[in-house]
């Protein structure tokens, strides 16, 4: 087909984390005149996601068979267990590390769990108690890497970072929970609300840029009818997120066409900040970018995320976190670092 920017659809399909959709469709690229070279390389990257997400999910397995051993009640999410709840198979969705959720009160179990399967925390473990629960209560997941395979596993005691909104408690979840087969075995993962709770408000926080996440929403109304809407809308209200899950479902329905019920598009007519919400995801998927380091880009964004939530609690955490979270104080500094050279000022720096 005249017109197509095959090299550009190639990267967009790689760092939307989609090529395995677009090579499930060969027979319609083929018909759009792909050239070779592209399907060669839509066909190296499924082979590579099948393969990689195999030996993830048999990880998980062994964790989850350790995790239990020592009487720690373990979820699965994101990554293998999600792709095969959603897709019933391990070739459409990829992965790059295991994220496990657990009790914050398992922590210290957990991690040394992980050391006796091999796996090293990432930063200095800290050997004081009180520095440790410093780092529970600011942050919500630690990382760990496999000493010999260079495996990643994010052990998570929180769902979201945030601790005003979208933040259930484990038991409430882990009761929820729904069961996945990888082999022979049973691995718990998140219930279809709570996925889509966190599917929604996830991606919200990161402004939609991965169409990936966008498909897994709507997924999961695609195996699971009839959908439970007033409970997702019931638990988006309790959770301190009825608007960025609103918000998220008329993304979804937008971009995928996903289902809109009547309940949903009633709310998303009240919401007076839903409009500037879409226009800032329509412009970030259409811009380039290399452009979104410059200090203008992380104003807007921090706009956008002060705009996500009503709750004024929230708005403090967006407002506290936001300087080192999304750069503003270097991009602060740069700029006006580039004026002051601007002015012939840079000697005085």
């Amino acid at each position: 087909m005249e017109g197509i920017d095959w090299d550009l659809f190639l990267s967009l399909a790689f760092s939307h984390r989609v090529s395995p959709f677009v090579y499930a469709d060969a027979e319609v690229l083929a018909e759009m005149r792909c050239p070779e070279r592209v399907l060669h390389a839509l066909c190296e990257r499924s082979e590579k996601i099948t393969w990689n997400n195999l030996i993830l999910a048999g990880e998980l397995v062994r964790l989850t068979d350790l995790f239990q051993g020592d009487s720690i009640p373990v979820i699965a999410i994101k990554g293998t267990a999600q792709a095969l709840l959603l897709y019933r198979n391990l070739e459409l969705r990829s992965s790059s590390d295991i994220d496990l959720l657990i009790s914050p009160h398992n922590l210290e179990k957990a991690h040394h769990v992980l050391l006796n399967a091999g796996y090293a925390w990432e930063s200095r473990y800290p050997r004081h108690s009180l520095v440790r629960a410093a780092i529970q209560s600011v942050t919500k997941e630690l990382m760990y890497r496999h000493r010999a395979t260079g495996m990643l596993v994010e052990l998570h005691w929180r769902l979201t970072l945030s601790r005003s909104v979208c933040n259930p408690r484990f038991d409430t979840v882990l009761a929820n929970a729904q069961v996945v087969i990888i082999g022979d075995r049973e691995v718990l993962t998140l219930s279809d609300v709570d996925m889509v709770l966190f599917l929604l408000f996830h991606g919200a926080l990161h402004g939609w840029s991965c169409l990936m996440w966008v498909c897994d929403v709507a997924r999961v109304f695609r195996i699971t009818e009839p959908f439970d809407w007033g409970e997702l809308l019931a638990r988006a209200s309790r959770l301190g997120v009825p608007r960025s899950v609103t918000f998220g479902l008329v993304v979804s329905n937008l971009l995928v066409g996903s289902p809109l019920p009547h309940e949903v598009s009633s709310l998303a007519e009240k919401e007076p900040s839903l409009h500037h919400l879409i226009q800032y995801v329509i412009r970030c998927l259409l811009k380039d970018d290399t452009r979104r380091s410059h200090f203008a880009e992380r104003l807007g964004s921090f706009s956008y995320q002060v705009r996500l939530e009503r709750s004024l609690t929230y708005k403090m955490e967006v407002l506290l976190n936001s300087p080192i979270k999304l750069g503003l104080v270097a991009a602060a500094w740069g700029r006006a670092r580039s004026l002051l050279e601007h002015k012939g000022l840079r000697g005085g720096l």
